[in-house]
């Protein structure tokens, strides 16, 4: 079964700033969701990366981010609070 019939509203800003020679870059986001099974979800975003130009093509890259969900079933009364990390990095050549 998965998460049925969902409405809800999210709020994302990312930012752009020139550092040193690559931009630094950042987001945030906010998400907030019930369900037709009266199950509420609530999510927090925020990351940083920065991205560093080789050449007019090819760029050196690296992300680290953090979610945490809050999971809401009212008719169960339970209650879970996931969360994660990530870090990426990498090269991207465009052709």
């Amino acid at each position: 079964k998965g998460y049925g019939y969902v409405t809800g509203y999210g709020l994302s800003l990312g930012v752009n700033y020139p550092v040193g020679n690559g931009t630094l870059k950042g987001q945030i986001a906010y998400r907030d969701m019930d369900n037709t099974d009266d199950v509420d979800f609530t999510r927090w975003f925020a990351a940083l990366g920065y991205d560093y130009p080789l050449s007019k093509r090819t760029s050196l890259f690296a992300m680290t981010g953090f979610a945490q969900e809050k999971v809401e079933n009212k008719p169960k009364n339970t209650e879970a609070t996931p969360y994660g990390y990530e870090f990426t990095a990498g090269i991207l050549h465009r052709f």
